[in-house]
């Protein structure tokens, strides 16, 4: 979990300085990550490749509407030290506060998934970030 917290400052940090790509370290749970981002249409690709150092990283490229990045930030809420879990109805509380946002959350029964997601099936989970 800690490496996927850190990716997600990597992306904003590269959001922040108008970079079109970020290199982020290769995990099965980063993958998860960023296939989801690519279905809500806030990632364009990825690809795989070997570093110098000799692990594997994901080269994560950054989806733009004129001129414009599909987001504009990706803010942790839960730290490695302290994990904030909702119930559904705190869920749909915060989706309704914040139309806008996405809020993207762990569970043991649907894994990685979105806020939308997780009220489609009236569960709740760990809330690892929001995307706005």
């Amino acid at each position: 979990m800690k490496h996927l917290l850190f990716a997600i400052n990597q992306i904003n940090q590269a959001l922040q300085n108008n970079k079109i790509e970020i290199a982020i370290k290769y995990t099965k749970l980063n993958v998860v990550f960023i296939k989801l981002l690519i279905t809500r249409g806030i990632i364009s690709s990825y690809t795989l490749s070997n570093s110098l150092k000799g692990y594997i990283k994901l080269n994560v490229f950054f989806k733009f509407y004129e001129n414009n990045p599909a987001f504009q930030s990706i803010t942790n809420i839960s730290t490695p030290g302290r994990y904030i879990y909702w119930k559904n109805h705190e869920i749909r509380k915060h989706s309704a506060l914040n139309v806008t946002s996405i809020y993207i959350l762990c569970n043991p029964y649907l894994g990685l998934c979105t806020n939308v997601e997780a009220l489609r099936y009236g569960q709740g989970g760990v809330i690892i970030a929001e995307i706005k």
